[in-house]
C-alpha cells in the first residue's frame, strides 16, 4: 500500500475550498488539517487554530488572503516538506527581497500557483511561438472583465481593502503578467495606470487597470482587467504570418498572412484550426493540473526549478510600480 501524502491547508473558504474539493480526486493524498487562526467550534473540516500541528504535514498549501502569504512563508521557511502557495507569494518589494534570502534548498520545494499556466490556452499559445505557420509574435492583447466591484460581496471583503489587496490587478492581472513572462521572456519596460469606476465612497484599490509591456523579444503586450464592466474575455496574439483569437468560448487560428481576394487585395486569412474551450472550465482545469504537477514532484521527492519562482516574483514588479504611483 502506497504511503499517503499528508496535507495541511491554510485557509478554509474561497480558493481553499476549491482546492479541498480537487484534492479528493488526487490519489494518495490525505487532508490532515485545515488551519484557520480563529477558533471555530463546529465544522465538518479538520480545522485547527494551532499552527504547530500543520508542521507535521508533508505538503502545506497556502490559500489564505493574499496579504498573508508572505508572512506564512516566513513562518514556514524551515519546514522540511513542500509548499504550494497561491499567487502572489509576496505583496511588497520588501517581502520579495526577504523571500530571496531564504535557503535555496527550501525555495526549490516551493511552488507558486498561477492559473492559465497549465491551461490548454497557454499550451496552444506556446505552440504558436516561432511556428512557421504563425511567424514571429508582434503583440499580445488580453482583455478580461466582470462586474464584481459593484457587488456587496466585493465591497465587504478583504479584496476591496486597499491596505490588504491591490484588487483586480493583483488578483487577476498577475496571472496574465506571469503568462506573458513564460511565453515571451523578460519585460524590457512598462507603463501602467488604473481607474476607479465603482467607488462606493471608501478607499478601494483600482477596479480597472491597464498595462503596456515592452518585451525584450521586440514585441508588445497590452493587458486590460476590470471588475467594473460586463463579463468579457478576449485574447489576441498577432504574428507575422497569422493570428490567434479567443473569445472565452472558441479559439480560432488564422493563417497565412498572404491571403488575397480575386482582385489581389489582402483579406483576413482563413481559419486553419479551431478549438472549443470554455473560459471557466479552462480556469478550473488549470488549477487541477497545477495541483497534480505539485503532488507529482512531492511523490518523486524532486525539486521545482527556481526559474518558476523567479518568474512568479518578477510578475509582481508592474503591480508594485502601480501601487506606488496611485
Amino acid at each position: 500500500m502506497k504511503e499517503k501524502i499528508t496535507v495541511a491547508i491554510i485557509g478554509k473558504s474561497g480558493q481553499a475550498a476549491k482546492i479541498m474539493e480537487m484534492l479528493k480526486e488526487i490519489p494518495d493524498v490525505d487532508l490532515s488539517y485545515v488551519y484557520y487562526p480563529k477558533l471555530v467550534k463546529s465544522s465538518p473540516l479538520p480545522l485547527t487554530n494551532n499552527f504547530k500541528k500543520i508542521l507535521a504535514a508533508k505538503a502545506i498549501i497556502i490559500a489564505s488572503p493574499t496579504d498573508t502569504h508572505a508572512s506564512y512563508l516566513k513562518r514556514l521557511q524551515n519546514h522540511p516538506g513542500y509548499i504550494f502557495v497561491e499567487k502572489p507569494a509576496v505583496s511588497t518589494k520588501q517581502e520579495t527581497e526577504e523571500f530571496k534570502k531564504y535557503p535555496v534548498a527550501w525555495r526549490k520545494r516551493v511552488k507558486i500557483n498561477f492559473n492559465f499556466q497549465y491551461s490548454e490556452i497557454a499550451k496552444i499559445l506556446a505552440s504558436l511561438i516561432n511556428n512557421p505557420k504563425f511567424g514571429q509574435p508582434i503583440f499580445f492583447d488580453v482583455k478580461t472583465s466582470h462586474g464584481l466591484a459593484f457587488s456587496d460581496k466585493y465591497q465587504n471583503s478583504w479584496r476591496s481593502d486597499a491596505s490588504r489587496s491591490f484588487g483586480v490587478l493583483e488578483l487577476v492581472g498577475v496571472h496574465f503578467i506571469n503568462l506573458t513572462l513564460n511565453l515571451f521572456g523578460p519585460i524590457k519596460n512598462f507603463q501602467a495606470d488604473g481607474l476607479w469606476k465603482a467607488n462606493q465612497g471608501k478607499k478601494l484599490p483600482p477596479d480597472t487597470v491597464f498595462l503596456s509591456l515592452n518585451m525584450n523579444k521586440n514585441m508588445r503586450v497590452n493587458l486590460y482587467h476590470s471588475y467594473a464592466g460586463p463579463a468579457f474575455n478576449h485574447l489576441l496574439l498577432m504574428g507575422t504570418n497569422g493570428y490567434f483569437e479567443y473569445d472565452g468560448k472558441t479559439v480560432n487560428i488564422y493563417s497565412p498572412r498572404d491571403s488575397y481576394d480575386s482582385s489581389g487585395l489582402f483579406v483576413s486569412p482563413p481559419i486553419i484550426k479551431t478549438y472549443k474551450i470554455d473560459w471557466a472550465i479552462a480556469w478550473q482545469k488549470s488549477l487541477k493540473y497545477s495541483l497534480e504537477n505539485f503532488f507529482s514532484i512531492v511523490k518523486q521527492k524532486k525539486d521545482f526549478p527556481l526559474t518558476g519562482l523567479e518568474t512568479g516574483l518578477a510578475a509582481m514588479e508592474p503591480i508594485f510600480y502601480l501601487k506606488n504611483r496611485l
